[in-house]
């Protein structure tokens, strides 16, 4: 993991003062990063009556929360830029923009303001294992992932099965060794549980709610297993089914006008998906 970003994830939010003055000084040491936060404030979405040229503009302008998400997401697009070309990379990190910027909404929805930063970086993050199993074995990995579209499984079967292990394992893994907060590990290892153990259960039942509309989306079919498992969970939420069914179609308006939802699909380098 980056250096500038390892420091980022080890700044507390419980001296404000202290924390906006640590995090301006730890993101302006990179100049192609403060570019292009500065570029994500200008967007349409952020920009006001004049240019933002200031790091501390921005951070007051955007918060905290927010610019310790945008340095991850910068941090995360740059981290397996090799296989943009790869349809794998496109489709994943599609749906795992999708997936945080649905659990953003869903948080808000539901008066979780609180947890809502940490819902969209829980989202973008929540299948980060699959990433690092298909870069280990490529071909191997593309192929189950095809099965399991094609038959509509579930992932982890399939990859248990296969190589022994899963995403979600693997990506918890990952995530406590670069030392992410316990709720962004939680949501990696127990997202699409029936069973969530971890304190922030809330948290992780809007991930693997966004999770599912975001494959209802993208037009892939929802494993059975899954859609019994949402059915349990959508009464921990606001949301009813004309809610779910209304993301699932108009997805796109929402998020045509959506600034930071354009700078991420180039971040990534990830084109539009139609649903």
């Amino acid at each position: 993991m980056p250096s500038v970003a390892a420091k980022i994830m080890g700044i507390a939010s419980d001296n404000m003062d202290i924390s906006f003055r640590e995090l301006e000084n730890t993101i302006k040491v990179d100049q192609g990063l403060t570019a292009r936060i500065l570029k994500i404030a200008n967007s349409a979405q952020y920009a006001r009556q004049r240019e933002i040229t200031q790091l501390q503009s921005a951070i007051t302008l955007m918060g905290f929360k927010m610019l310790k998400n945008l340095v991850l997401l910068v941090t995360a697009s740059g981290m397996f830029a090799k296989m943009r070309k790869t349809q794998f990379y496109q489709r994943h990190w599609y749906h795992s923009l999708l997936t945080a910027f649905l659990g953003k909404s869903i948080a808000i929805k539901c008066g979780l303001r609180d947890v809502a930063e940490e819902t969209f970086l829980a989202g973008l993050f929540h299948d980060v294992g699959r990433v690092i199993l298909y870069s280990s074995a490529p071909e191997e990995y593309a192929e189950l992932d095809r099965r399991g579209r094609d038959e509509v499984l579930m992932p982890r079967d399939l990859e248990r099965e296969t190589l022994g292990t899963d995403h979600q394992e693997v990506g918890g893994a990952l995530l406590e060794r670069w030392n992410f907060p316990e709720v962004f590990v939680d949501a990696a290892l127990e997202h699409d549980s029936a069973n969530i153990t971890s304190p922030h259960k809330s948290v992780i039942i809007m991930v693997t709610v966004a999770n599912n509309i975001a494959d209802k989306f993208t037009s892939e079919a929802v494993p059975e297993e899954r859609q019994r498992l949402l059915a349990s969970l959508y009464p921990h939420t606001c949301l009813h089914a004309t809610d779910v069914a209304e993301y699932s179609q108009n997805l796109h308006d929402m998020l045509a006008g959506d600034a930071l939802f354009a700078e991420c699909l180039g971040l990534f380098g990830v084109r539009k998906q139609e649903g």
